[in-house]
């Protein structure tokens, strides 16, 4: 005899998780009661080290705006060193790094600078030849 979707679904699927869930619910009735008989502040320290414990276990997997996990971040700060030429043994390398930081802002300041002015004197030049134009005209 054929055994039906039905069942086996209720036996592979709806079954164990009926199981699990009943033991996690007696689980999580045993720490609540557990918790009640404890004094608050003992409840709410047991809260703030569990949550610090997880939020340092969470933070190397963490996404940053580069979307990168941290290990990522320090292998890009070692290759920025070495590419920059600074020897961490002589400059520490918090303090080359923020050097690094400033040169390449500059940088970045000076290119958009650059583009700004090219852009206001295409603006002028636009501006001039349609003042020029009317004036013609």
């Amino acid at each position: 005899m054929a055994v039906k979707w039905a069942t086996a679904a209720y036996r592979l699927v709806v079954y164990p998780a009926i199981y699990v869930h009943q033991q996690y619910w007696r689980r999580k009735v045993g720490l609540d009661r557990m918790l009640e008989r404890r004094s608050p502040l003992t409840n709410v320290l047991t809260g703030v080290v569990l949550g610090v414990a997880v939020y340092f276990i969470l933070l190397p997997l963490r996404s940053y705006p580069v979307d990168k996990t941290a290990w990522q971040l320090a292998d890009d700060f070692n290759s920025m060193i070495q590419t920059m030429h600074v020897d961490p043994t002589v400059e520490l390398p918090v303090v080359a790094l923020m050097r690094i930081k400033q040169e390449v802002g500059a940088k970045v300041l000076v290119a958009n600078d650059a583009a700004a002015i090219r852009s206001q004197r295409a603006r002028v030049q636009v501006l001039k030849d349609a003042g020029s134009g009317q004036s013609t005209a």
